[in-house]
């Protein structure tokens, strides 16, 4: 069974197109419900630059965590990288735009 925490420990070097986020930030919405990753989802396609007065309360991204590290196991692999590239830019693990993969 897949591990969150484990994988993004295994795909420590990997790469994210800005497709693998904006997929995973509409995925991790999905999952968890909170409107608000659909507004930095937005702001990712539209400007590319970061969500700049959209903040999430810090028990919100505990709960956004929490909730994406119990559906992880049950996601397809393709759906596990989305979740990933999602969780390292929620812990800053990358600055958008310079660190992405080319689409």
């Amino acid at each position: 069974m897949a591990n969150l925490d484990q994988d993004l420990e295994k795909y420590a070097s990997e790469l994210y197109t800005k497709g693998d986020l904006s997929a995973g930030l509409k995925l991790a919405g999905e999952i968890t419900g909170v409107i608000a990753l659909g507004g930095f989802a937005l702001t990712v396609l539209t400007s590319w630059m970061p969500a700049i007065g959209i903040t999430l309360a810090a028990g919100t991204v505990v709960r956004i965590m929490t909730q994406l590290g119990l559906a992880y196991s049950r996601l397809s692999t393709k759906e596990r990288k989305e979740v990933r590239a999602v969780v390292r830019w929620i812990k800053g693990g990358f600055s958008l735009g310079s660190s992405l993969a080319a689409d």
